[in-house]
């Protein structure tokens, strides 16, 4: 028979492999009843294709590769005749492939880059040339006979085998789903760049009806939502399943501002070791795998993510001795540069909350390429619980503004003309610090805290009382004991509050809102008192 080198154009309908799509399919079967003609279109040593013409005038493309981790292309879709020229039109393109121990099919763009132009085609044959179709003389391609090639597509024609692993024919099956998204990725970072891609591309960030621990449901359900839970669970497991650990870690986060004022969201990410380099990658806050949340080292991770989930069976990948007091002190870098912590010694004020007269200075021990700084708008209260949304004014305490950008320098500073000042300082080598600096001194803070009371907002309440704390000022604890449920003498508050060493928070009282589980004040139930335990 002669053998004809088919290589098919066809216009293709079908979209690539989008945002939310599955990178594996479960086998679907063909109307064998339908196929009108079965043509042997390629025989090579390599590989063999097969053409069926079905009914309605569609058609079916096969193309079996021997000893090839590419098994077989498919490819259905229309036809149309047109002065005895045969043209195809695909709809739709899949492969079963070889992953690892698994066999599956996956969608595929078209690949195939000629067409039937240089043949005529009239009552099921194929011409080379128009003298032969017009005497119906010489045909090249012929049908083959009945009883050739009429299985499943997915089944080899010679050997009678389904080339598709049982497991795969499900639709669902997370083995299957991981094999077919690390096809042909030697590196374990190949493989994890396109467990990554996937996962951020498949959900939307909110919490619908699934549970977060259940990765299948995850995965495969309609909803396609997951919180940070949700998308760390599955990070783990999947890359889990093609032999690479991964750990699911909690802890504290800061993304923004008001973070600095207390310990951070509640949030989840994981730890990973890729061709024996060790990571920490947030996929939440990924938007792509080209994002600086992904794969960072954790030297950089912790300039926003504290780990409270340490143990021996489950290090930090950074220091675990480091305390939640000690993260509320490093520098609030946002978005930091990929080893921007390097640079950061060069700074010598790198703590987000700081004190001034009048001016805020910073110097470098080198020069270094300032291209921006911001002063900010900042509201107060700083932190805002659910269900206060509606009651809770919030004041501005500093105003916004641009003040230089793109300088080359050993020190920079910038006038204060406010009591709090939000700034924001852009380096080349270590992304955008944050900074709060307080003009004037730390009472003088503490005095504000107290006069921007908001007696609606538990978190306003709990700091005025800590400042007061802090000032040991009996005057302005008589003022605000009137909010106290069980009102106490000024020294047995004086003495509580020693207990609790809240002498030893320096400036940041924040972090000991958990301390006010002692005190509790009119009109704030103790649930709201709850949202502002934190991890010293």
């Amino acid at each position: 028979m002669f053998k004809h080198l088919f290589i098919l154009v066809a216009v293709v309908f079908q979209s690539v492999l989008h945002s939310q799509s599955l990178p594996y399919q479960a086998p679907k079967e063909t109307d064998l009843d339908a196929v009108i003609n079965t043509y042997l279109m390629n025989d090579t040593e390599n590989e063999f294709s097969i053409l069926r013409l079905l009914k309605d005038e569609k058609f079916e493309l096969i193309t079996y590769h021997k000893n090839n981790d590419l098994i077989c292309e498919y490819s259905k879709g229309q036809t149309t005749l047109y002065k005895n020229k045969l043209s195809l039109y695909t709809s739709e393109s899949l492969e079963i492939i070889r992953s690892g121990d698994l066999n599956l099919i996956r969608p595929c763009s078209n690949k195939y880059n000629n067409d039937l132009s240089n043949l005529f085609f009239s009552k099921s044959n194929f011409y080379s040339k128009k003298i032969h179709l017009f005497f119906k003389k010489r045909p090249i391609i012929v049908p083959c006979e009945k009883s050739l090639y009429t299985q499943q597509w997915f089944v080899h024609p010679l050997s009678g085998d389904t080339m598709v692993s049982r497991k795969c024919f499900a639709t669902d099956d997370l083995d299957c789903l991981c094999a077919a998204l690390t096809f042909e990725k030697s590196t374990e970072r190949e493989k994890s760049d396109a467990i990554s891609a996937f996962i951020i591309s498949r959900f939307h960030y909110n919490r619908g009806d699934t549970s977060q621990t259940n990765v299948k449901g995850l995965v495969f359900g309609k909803e396609k939502e997951a919180v940070c839970e949700g998308y760390s669970r599955v990070y783990k497991d999947l890359m889990e399943r093609i032999g690479i650990k991964s750990e699911y870690v909690s802890g504290a986060v800061r993304n923004t501002i008001q973070d600095v004022f207390y310990s951070g969201h509640g949030h989840a990410w994981n730890q990973v070791i890729l061709d024996n380099i060790p990571y920490t990658t947030d996929i939440t806050w990924s938007k792509s795998i080209k994002s600086n949340w992904y794969l960072m080292k954790p030297e950089d991770m912790i300039i926003s993510h504290f780990e409270d989930s340490y143990s021996a069976e489950n290090p930090n990948l950074y220091d675990s001795t480091l305390t939640m007091y000690d993260f509320m002190q490093l520098p609030y870098v946002d978005p930091i540069e990929r080893n921007g912590h390097n640079q950061l010694s060069k700074l010598d004020k790198t703590s987000p909350i700081q004190f001034a007269q009048g001016t805020f200075t910073i110097n470098f021990q080198q020069k270094m390429h300032v291209t921006n700084i911001t002063r900010n708008e900042l509201g107060y209260p700083f932190v805002r619980f659910e269900g206060e949304e509606q009651q809770v004014a919030r004041k501005v305490i500093a105003n916004d503004g641009k003040l230089t950008n793109k300088i080359s320098t050993n020190s920079i500073s910038v006038n204060l003309p406010e009591l709090i000042n939000y700034l924001t300082i852009d380096i080349d080598g270590i992304g955008t610090l944050h900074y709060i600096v307080i003009n004037g001194t730390e009472n003088q803070f503490y005095e504000s805290l107290i006069s921007n009371l908001d007696p609606k907002n538990a978190y306003s309440m709990a700091i005025a009382f800590l400042a007061c704390a802090k000032l040991k000022n009996e005057t302005i604890y008589n003022e605000l004991k009137v909010y106290m449920v069980k009102p106490m003498k000024f020294k047995d508050f004086i003495k509580n509050a020693d207990k609790m060493n809240i002498s030893q928070f320096k400036f940041s009282v924040f972090n000991a809102c958990h301390h006010m589980g002692l005190w509790t004040f009119n009109g704030i139930c103790k649930k709201q008192l709850g949202f502002l335990i934190t991890i010293l």
